[in-house]
C-alpha cells in the first residue's frame, strides 16, 4: 500500500486524530503528515477541538436530571430503576432507549442553557445563546488550516449573494480593513431554531482571526447596546437589533473589540 495509489483525504485527518485508522492506514497517514507539516498541523487542530468539546460538554452527560422534570413523587433513582427493568425485556429495548434518549436530551438543554431563571428576560437568554453559539463557532473554525471557510474571499460577491438568500434578508459583508483585517471569507451555519446563520472570517498581519456571526432571533430588541462576554481568552462584543443577533469573536483586548463591533455595526446600518 502507498500513497502514490492511496492518497489521503480530510476524512483520514480526522479519523487518524480521533485514533480510528486501522494500522495500516493510520502508518501511511503518519507518512504523509510526516512530508505535510500543514497538514499535521491541522491534525492537531482537529486534537485540540476534539478535547476542547469533551471538556466543555462530558460534564453534561452525568449532571442530574433537574427535579421538576422528574414525574411527581419519583425520585431519579426510582426512574433510572424503572428504566433498567424496561431495559431487560428484549422487545422493548428500543422503546426504552428512545425514552433515555428524550431524558437525556431534556437535561443537556437545560444545562446548556447555562441553568437560567425560567423567569430570565427574553433579551438576557437571547444574549446567552447568542454568546454562546458564536464562541463555540468561533473556537471550532478559526483554528482550522485548510478549511477555514467555505467560500473565500476572492468570491465575496457570491458568498454575499448566497448568505443573504440562505438568511432571508441583504446581507453586506462588513470591511475592516482600516483595522488591520482582510476577509477571509465565511460559511453557513445551523441554529438551536433550525434557521441559518452566518459566519464572516477575517485575518490580520500577524495570523489571528476575527469572526462575525449573524443569526435571526425568535425575539425582537430594540435595545442595540452592546454587550461583552469572554469564553477561554476569547472576548465577544454582541448585540441584537430588532429581530438579528450580531456576535464579533476574537483574541484581542477589550477595547480592540469594541471599536471593531462599532464598525460593524455602523456598516449594517448604513
Amino acid at each position: 500500500m502507498s500513497l502514490q495509489h492511496n492518497p489521503i483525504h480530510t476524512e483520514d485527518l480526522v479519523a487518524f486524530a480521533d485514533g480510528q485508522l486501522d494500522p495500516a492506514r493510520a502508518r501511511l497517514v503518519a507518512i504523509f503528515l510526516n512530508e505535510n507539516p500543514a497538514a499535521a498541523q491541522q491534525v492537531e487542530a482537529y486534537r485540540q477541538q476534539s478535547a476542547e468539546l469533551h471538556r466543555q460538554f462530558d460534564p453534561s452527560l452525568s449532571a442530574p436530571i433537574p427535579h421538576y422534570l422528574l414525574p411527581p413523587e419519583r425520585s431519579s433513582f426510582e426512574l433510572r430503576k424503572n428504566l433498567a427493568t424496561t431495559l431487560s425485556s428484549r422487545w422493548s429495548w428500543a422503546i426504552a432507549a428512545s425514552l433515555a434518549w428524550v431524558i437525556l436530551g431534556i437535561s443537556l438543554g437545560w444545562i446548556l442553557k447555562g441553568q437560567q431563571s425560567t423567569f430570565a428576560e427574553p433579551s438576557v437568554l437571547a444574549g446567552n445563546t447568542l454568546l454562546h453559539q458564536a464562541s463555540i463557532a468561533h473556537a471550532v473554525y478559526a483554528p482550522e488550516v485548510m478549511h477555514p471557510v467555505e467560500v473565500t474571499a476572492k468570491d465575496e460577491v457570491h458568498l454575499a449573494k448566497w448568505l443573504s438568500k440562505r438568511l432571508d434578508r441583504k446581507l453586506d459583508i462588513p470591511s475592516f480593513s482600516t483595522q488591520g483585517f482582510s476577509l477571509i471569507g465565511g460559511r453557513l451555519l445551523p441554529t438551536d431554531s433550525n434557521n441559518a446563520a452566518a459566519q464572516f472570517m477575517y485575518e490580520n498581519k500577524h495570523g489571528q482571526r476575527l469572526t462575525l456571526y449573524v443569526r435571526a432571533m425568535a425575539e425582537k430588541d430594540a435595545d442595540t447596546s452592546f454587550r461583552y462576554g469572554e469564553n477561554k481568552g476569547i472576548g465577544v462584543f454582541y448585540w441584537v437589533d430588532q429581530e438579528w443577533g450580531y456576535a464579533l469573536s476574537g483574541p484581542f483586548d477589550r477595547k480592540t473589540l469594541f471599536n471593531l463591533a462599532d464598525t460593524a455595526y455602523r456598516q449594517f446600518n448604513l
